[in-house]
């Protein structure tokens, strides 16, 4: 380290100064060893990711025009829309509720809004809802017919690109609708010799014709 030989002010500047609030000047006294001064780096408000880069420039004795570019990198993270569930099961003639919310407040009424990529699959209700603050909008799915689908999500806010968010592509749920399939009263039978026992068998969804179930045992000789 060189000590500085007189009074040295450092200037702090950035490439985007409305992302993010710093300090802007640093004053080192002459002849001191080992002085370190803090930096002081807040969020400004601008709600948009990216990278901010601060630089510092010396005045003042033996570190007079002594500069270092983009010296400092800073990460800015944006607002999130929030998915807590990733991938969700629902079953015939049923419906399911799940939550997001947003990380930040928005500065506006923001929109979150649920779409399936599939409605003959599953619908999902909304289809928006206004969001003032950070807590728990809830959607609510409901099954059609057995399929595959994913819900994603897109955001708009009222003042238009006040919030200024995008969610993440990770930000969807998977969605898998079973097909009507059977309810038993037991998986798993321990018959004695000369013995019986009784088996329910039943549908679990509403059928809208008359079914026929055939049960076949096997292997069919025991």
């Amino acid at each position: 380290m060189v000590i500085p030989t007189h009074k040295t002010t450092v200037i702090v500047s950035s490439n985007f100064s409305r992302s993010v609030r710093y300090t802007k000047r640093l004053i080192f006294m002459p002849f001191v060893l080992d002085d370190a001064q803090t930096i002081l780096v807040e969020y400004a408000g601008q709600l948009v990711s990216g990278q901010v880069f601060l630089s510092f420039e010396a005045y003042g004795g033996n570190y007079e025009n002594v500069v270092a570019f983009d010296a400092v990198r800073i990460t800015v993270k944006g607002p999130s829309l929030i998915v807590p569930t990733s991938a969700l099961v629902i079953h015939p003639e049923s419906s399911l509720y799940f939550s997001v919310n947003l990380d930040t407040s928005p500065s506006a009424v923001t929109n979150i809004q649920a779409i399936s990529s599939d409605p003959s699959v599953v619908t999902v209700s909304g289809p928006q809802y206004p969001a003032v603050d950070t807590s728990d909008q809830q959607f609510q799915l409901q099954h059609v017919r057995g399929g595959n689908a994913t819900i994603f999500f897109s955001t708009s806010a009222l003042l238009g690109s006040t919030y200024g968010l995008i969610p993440s592509a990770k930000a969807q749920v998977h969605v898998q609708a079973l097909k009507a399939g059977f309810i038993f009263s037991a998986r798993q039978i321990s018959i004695k010799p000369y013995s019986n026992f009784s088996l329910s068998v039943g549908l679990d969804s509403t059928p809208d014709s008359t079914v026929i179930v055939y049960i076949i045992p096997y292997p069919s000789g025991i």
